[in-house]
């Protein structure tokens, strides 16, 4: 018995010993800034295709790395800003079916001009919370025959939330 006594004696004094008086230090997570956002854009005939449709304002700023596929035109890649939202497949147009980049209910934001089959080019934008159109604006003329990429297809829907 008075083994028990002293066993229980040594558990009560090993219990007070851990909530000593004494403050524990603890430490505090090292804050990290949020990940910025990377998207691949591929160009081709006759498409727009990102790797994502979005990204998160904390995630500023935004790579955006376009690949002109082809097989055979060259591409650009435009990002317009969509003003109160907007609709991508009924952006301002030109006579020639273009899209306005000056249009009424746009912003152009940024661009990479033309790229050749297989070529590469990224741009880095900080772009604020809404609605933006991923566009290849280019106009070819052959003989008689005249290609809008906007009007056969070449617009994506990107949001920044």
């Amino acid at each position: 018995m008075n083994r028990m006594r002293g066993l229980g004696i040594l558990v009560v004094a090993g219990a007070l010993a851990a909530c000593s008086t004494t403050p524990a230090t603890t430490t505090s997570p090292t804050p990290t800034a949020p990940a910025a956002a990377t998207v691949d854009v591929t160009l081709r005939e006759f498409a727009v295709l990102p790797s994502s449709s979005s990204a998160l304002a904390s995630e500023n700023p935004i790579t955006f790395n376009a690949t002109n596929e082809g097989p055979d035109d060259d591409h650009e890649f435009v990002v317009f800003q969509l003003i109160d939202g907007g609709d991508v497949n009924a952006l301002p147009t030109n006579d020639d079916g273009s899209v306005d980049e000056e249009g009424e209910g746009i912003a152009l934001v940024d661009e990479v001009e033309e790229l050749a089959p297989g070529d590469s080019e990224s741009i880095t934008l900080t772009l604020d919370a809404g609605a933006y159109a991923l566009v290849c604006n280019l106009v070819e003329t052959e003989g008689e025959t005249v290609e809008v990429h906007y009007q056969l297809g070449m617009r994506a829907s990107f949001t920044v939330a």
